[in-house]
């Protein structure tokens, strides 16, 4: 579990070839990190783009995982791209579907920095289908100012305002979303946690929590088993900061959901044949 997770835990990757948006792996294992705990120090310092974390409690998390015994909550996942859902947040969405929790996106673009923003938003459904979150609960916005690109700088007060729209009208209790690396490096990715860091400081409700999903490097990325352990252990030894890792339960299901994503296999093999082929001739 990441600082949201890289599923529903953790965000902090260090590799610069990983801000593309797409690596086709949907990970065994994820970690998110409860935004809660690194509000008190942030409150003590001047508040910057880096620091400036708070959470909605005051009181202690009420954790999903703890138990079989809990309320049901209504979860909002933030993404900035069909297909981040799949390649990132599978771990996180199996583990709260089946137990019973109701899961909602919020989807800031459609995806459109290739003209196939249509293609994709029918992708993501049919990926959320497979994921068993119901089809009135994914929205996918068009924004003028939320168009996907690497050059594209985001408003994080719009953000802000869209995510504190979509938590009233929806009675959200958990709000799930990037850290600030955001997992591949992506500039939109990065700029939805830091427009969901801006409700968290601005907002005056005190009604959910904040998760969000730990970034880990290209090794652990790729590591397969490996990292489910060290994930595991780095969550049990951290007292600073509230870490949960989720191991993915149901990885054919994930596997599915990103196989929807076509459009992204392709655009990925085309990219790998490009750059041998550049290899070949230089």
């Amino acid at each position: 579990m990441d600082r949201l997770l890289s599923g529903l835990f953790a965000m902090s990757l260090s590799e610069s070839q990983l801000s593309q948006p797409h690596s086709i792996s949907p990970s065994l294992s994820r970690s998110l990190r409860h935004l809660q705990h690194r509000a008190v120090a942030a409150q003590r310092r001047k508040p910057t783009l880096s620091r400036c974390c708070h959470s909605l409690t005051a009181t202690q998390p009420d954790h999903i995982h703890t138990g079989d015994v809990f309320r049901k909550k209504t979860c909002l996942l933030v993404i900035a791209h069909p297909d981040d859902e799949s390649m990132f947040f599978t771990p996180t969405i199996n583990y709260l579907t089946s137990r019973g929790h109701n899961v909602h996106i919020l989807c800031l673009s459609t995806g459109n920095a290739d003209g196939m923003g249509r293609i994709r938003k029918n992708e993501l459904f049919k990926a959320c289908g497979i994921l068993k979150i119901p089809l009135k609960q994914v929205e996918i916005l068009d924004h003028p100012e939320l168009q996907d690109g690497f050059g594209k700088v985001w408003n994080h007060l719009l953000i802000a305002e869209v995510v504190g729209d979509s938590i009233k009208s929806h009675t959200i209790d958990l709000v799930l979303t990037f850290d600030s690396y955001g997992v591949s490096g992506h500039c939109n990715h990065r700029d939805v946690h830091f427009g969901i860091r801006k409700l968290l400081l601005d907002s005056q409700q005190r009604s959910f929590e904040a998760w969000e999903l730990v970034s880990t490097s290209i090794l652990r990325k790729y590591s397969g088993p490996v990292d489910i352990w060290l994930s595991s252990y780095l969550a049990r030894c951290n007292s600073r900061e509230e870490v949960v890792c989720l191991i993915n339960e149901h990885p054919v299901k994930s596997f599915s959901a990103m196989a929807q994503h076509m459009s992204q296999w392709v655009q990925e093999a085309v990219c790998f044949f490009f750059k041998l082929h550049l290899r070949e001739h230089t």
